[in-house]
């Protein structure tokens, strides 16, 4: 399949190959009349070479085993030349192979499009129903081309057709949305009112989308083995033909590169001309990168090569004018491994860059001090760092760069309670204790001298929580600026007692605690336990990343694709024998068949956790003490420099 992420391991690749060959020989001695099998020679012979060879391919576990023995029976007793009267004790016998092994599929860890391989298979297998065939069909490309044309040969007399189901379907879409919308553009705020007004047709208009989609999808794929384009196509050699057959609108007309088809989700895969594929579909107004390939002049390309070193095209949004854009997978791996690279290197230097901020904390210059409170309230409350087109936007929302002093702070009993509209407008609520009495400040000193350095601010009643010198807010490059720079003074760039000296900038934070989380929660699963099935696994996995998302103010969607470690994620799953679930595969961009993250590998070796988890014990007394001394020369009025040196 050109599609990587849907790419079969060598287990399901074998099974569903060996099911495919059988196929037409089955249909044409099954006695079932619906099925028309073409040229049934080449079905003879694949049929002779299987019973010379006796291939067994159902899983070897204990569950299956009688699957594995039927097939065995069926060689025994298989008649290649006779038909369906001499093969009735053999057809039996692959019937009871495939109904013991549909029973068992649990075991054999079946994902997303595999499921519905095998449910296909069963249902034509079983006698059942046959409606799922073109589905089947379709999806052999998930082999080879061998597979296809072995498969093609089957077909239903006078049944459904996916050209014809288009065609229908396309009209009666027409019909349902002049109904709803008249002459009207379909706008999003428009479709919400229709939706409430017409619920009931509303549905109905959807679902013929739905089954629309789905017979393009089926026919795109036709077209595709038909004329042998394998894995992939240029664009503009599929143009002409997907607009012979009114499907050019699931090919927008600007997009330059190669095409491939996929058995779920959009019908068509997007793929740079070099043949690398891009992250999601690009579907409205594409504007092609005609840099993309191109060295830029003062850029470095150590980790992304010059061929794939940014982004390939961008589309416009459907209202508004917002551009987003479309790199290759290779990229985004690439990215993330730079990313998660940095949160090592700032999990073995974090208990130095927190002694760095805890020192400037106390700072008398007001810049130095401000921004190492904000870091350390990006560290202790997992906050983002905000920017400033995001809170002017339509849909405003808010990071410690732009959180307003009157709307978003508010002082209740011993509590400065900070809460606010985050990205993807998710709640944010920090919460934090004023410390009244010296024995509170000595027992909790990092805590509450971030504390009483927000009631300084909050005192000052600007019209930013977080102010410069000169009355105006930090932009989140000034943070990072300090957060990464070097721990000398840097007069240029205006720091006078230097920076923090971070290996990464201060986002990462979030990354960081979040594999901080995870691991720990994982290691508490682990503990006392030698065995789990999938089920618990998959729950607990779930668990983990709600409790992460809540701490971060996120969704659990969001979190695993963009702040737990990914390797940590899919070892979770490895490490009990499972494969990782499929909302795991698409988020992480993971193929099994190239083990992307190289998870083989490091499940043979001795577990290695993130470099950090052993050190935060050590860390932690070290902040404490640190916190006690800056704490107490903050209290004198001393630099804080001055004391510790």
């Amino acid at each position: 399949m050109s599609n990587e992420l849907t790419a079969l391991t060598d287990f399901t690749r074998n099974l569903f190959k060996h099911a495919y060959l059988v196929l037409p020989w089955f249909c044409a001695n099954s006695g079932r009349s619906e099925y028309k099998v073409d040229q049934y020679n080449k079905a003879l012979s694949v049929i002779k070479l299987l019973k010379k060879n006796k291939p067994l391919f159902f899983s070897d576990d204990k569950e299956p085993a009688r699957a594995n023995a039927e097939l065995n029976k069926f060689y025994e007793t298989l008649a290649p030349a006779g038909g369906p009267e001499a093969n009735k004790t053999a057809l039996s016998h692959y019937v009871c192979a495939w109904d013991n092994a549909w029973k068992n599929r649990a075991v054999l860890q079946l994902r997303g499009h595999e499921i519905k391989l095998m449910k296909y298979f069963h249902e034509i297998i079983s006698g059942e129903v046959h409606s799922h065939l073109p589905e089947l069909l379709s999806m052999a490309r998930l082999l080879d081309t061998d597979t296809v044309r072995i498969a093609r040969l089957v077909s239903i007399r006078n049944g459904w057709t996916a050209k014809q189901a288009f065609s229908d379907k396309t009209k009666e879409m027409k019909r349902l949305k002049n109904k709803l919308f008249g002459t009207k553009a379909p706008t999003i705020d428009l479709i919400k009112t229709v939706s409430k007004k017409r619920p009931k047709l509303f549905k109905e208009f959807q679902q013929v989308i739905k089954d629309r989609k789905h017979a393009a999808q089926i026919r795109l794929i036709e077209i595709f083995d038909k004329e042998d384009f394998f894995p992939t196509v240029d664009s503009e050699i599929l143009r002409p033909g997907l607009k012979t057959e009114a499907l050019d609108e699931f090919l927008p007309d600007d997009f330059k590169g190669q095409i491939g088809v996929q058995p779920a989700g959009y019908p068509l895969t997007f793929y740079t001309h070099q043949g690398l594929e891009l992250e999601m579909p690009p579907l409205n107004n594409v504007i092609m990168n005609d840099n993309y390939g191109k060295a830029e002049q003062g850029k470095e390309y150590n980790i992304h090569p010059v061929e794939d070193g940014t982004f390939y095209c961008e589309t416009e949004a459907v209202e508004g004018n917002t551009r987003t854009k479309y790199y290759t997978l290779e990229y985004k791996r690439r990215a993330r491994e730079i990313k998660y690279d940095k949160v090592q290197k700032l999990a073995q230097d974090i208990a130095n860059v927190r002694e760095r901020m805890l020192i400037h904390i106390a700072s008398k210059d007001r810049d130095t001090w401000v921004r190492a409170l904000m870091c350390l309230f990006i560290d202790s409350h997992y906050a983002r760092i905000g920017n400033p087109d995001s809170a002017k936007g339509k849909k405003k929302t808010y990071g410690v760069t732009t959180l307003l002093t009157k709307k978003h702070v508010r002082i209740k009993g011993d509590k400065i309670i900070i809460s606010y509209n985050g990205k993807h407008c998710q709640k944010q609520k920090h919460e934090l204790s004023i410390y009244r009495s010296r024995k509170e400040k000595l027992e909790n000193p990092q805590e509450s001298m971030v504390s009483d350095k927000l009631l300084e601010l909050i005192e000052e009643k600007n019209e930013y929580l977080f102010t410069r010198s000169n009355g105006n807010p930090f932009t989140p490059q000034q943070v990072n600026d300090y957060f990464t720079g070097p721990i000398e003074p840097d007069y240029n760039n205006s720091l006078p007692e230097g920076g923090a000296g971070s290996p990464c900038t201060v986002h990462n934070l979030r990354n960081y605690h979040a594999t901080v989380m995870f691991i720990d929660k994982v290691n508490s699963f682990n503990t006392n336990r030698t065995m789990a099935s999938f089920s618990d696994v998959l729950t607990t996995y779930k668990e983990i990343v709600d409790v992460i998302a809540a701490y971060l103010g996120n969704t659990a969607g969001i979190c695993r694709k963009a702040y737990i470690e990914p390797t940590e994620q899919l070892l979770f799953f490895k490490q009990w024998g499972y494969r990782p679930p499929d909302m795991l595969k698409k988020d992480l961009f993971v193929n099994e068949l190239n083990d992307t993250y190289q998870i083989e590998d490091k499940i043979k070796k001795p577990r290695k956790r993130f470099k950090f988890a052993a050190q935060r014990k050590e860390t932690s007394k070290r902040r404490r003490k640190l916190s006690n001394k800056n704490h107490d020369a903050a209290q004198k009025g001393e630099g804080l420099s001055k004391t510790l040196s």
